[in-house]
């Protein structure tokens, strides 16, 4: 999170006209406001070169808070609130400051039912065909939840039945037979990790899906702060003129007509 604000504005305000002095508060208000919606696209910019094909969520990631004229302060910071996925402010941690990353909720799900090993994380397996930003596909992630019966009290109903999983091994006319199995590496010929075995007609194929890897740790890869300077830096003073200008024009022009 980055705070904006602006100080000695009591005495900028016992320098000039009585008029242009209580316009001061509001002028500077929309001025940080401004430039807090300036370092919010320059941090989502940033995001595009720092980050390999970022999702929507993680580029709308941040929220701002307007400055006002009782509080000449505007805030940019991450979101902490995420619904029903993890809050940018905590995955997003370890690429500002360096780290671990908090595991993810299907990880979570994982880990809960003893599939996913203590101190490891999952990673794509080359058998999965990713999505366009390069993650596993959510329907694929739940279908494996819901095959190894990993959702909790909530979400049991969305647990597959033996029978189900009978019937997806076996597949259709259309679609080839399917079903996973949990490996824990070692002396095992399959590395730790889900994997699926296809039938076909002829004969099944086995390719890794979800692969435990252990917790890695994050060199940073966001300089947010860094950004966020260079950002208020660029942006305020050009701001603070452009707002002063249209208020003052605007109360010069309406003093003629008067």
């Amino acid at each position: 999170m980055m705070k904006i604000e602006i100080k000695g504005l009591k005495e900028l305000q016992e320098s000039i006209d009585d008029h242009i002095a209580r316009q001061i508060p509001f002028i500077a208000a929309k001025s940080l406001t401004m430039t807090a919606k300036d370092l919010q696209a320059d941090l989502k910019h940033e995001m595009t070169d720092s980050f390999d094909r970022p999702t929507p969520y993680t580029l709308n990631s941040m929220y701002i808070q307007a400055a006002t004229k009782a509080k000449l302060e505007a805030t940019v910071g991450f979101k902490t609130f995420g619904g029903k996925g993890i809050p940018a402010g905590k995955y997003l941690l370890p690429q500002v400051f360096g780290g671990v990353r908090p595991l993810k909720r299907f990880e979570k799900a994982l880990r809960s039912i003893g599939v996913l090993p203590s101190n490891h994380i999952v990673v794509p397996g080359s058998g999965v065909q990713l999505d366009s930003y390069g993650n596993i596909p959510r329907s694929l992630i739940v279908q494996i939840l819901s095959y190894f019966k990993a959702f909790g009290e909530q979400g049991y109903r969305a647990n597959m039945t033996d029978k189900r999983r009978k019937s997806l091994a076996r597949g259709t006319k259309t679609k080839q037979g399917v079903s996973y199995f949990v490996s824990k590496g070692g002396v095992d010929k399959f590395a730790a990790g889900i994997w699926a075995r296809y039938q076909f007609s002829h004969g099944s194929a086995v390719k890794p899906i979800m692969m435990f890897v252990p917790y890695p740790v994050y060199e940073q890869r966001l300089d947010f702060f860094y950004v966020m300077r260079k950002s208020a830096e660029k942006h305020f003073e050009k701001n603070l003129k452009e707002t002063f200008g249209q208020v003052v024009g605007s109360g010069t022009s309406k003093g003629r007509r008067q």
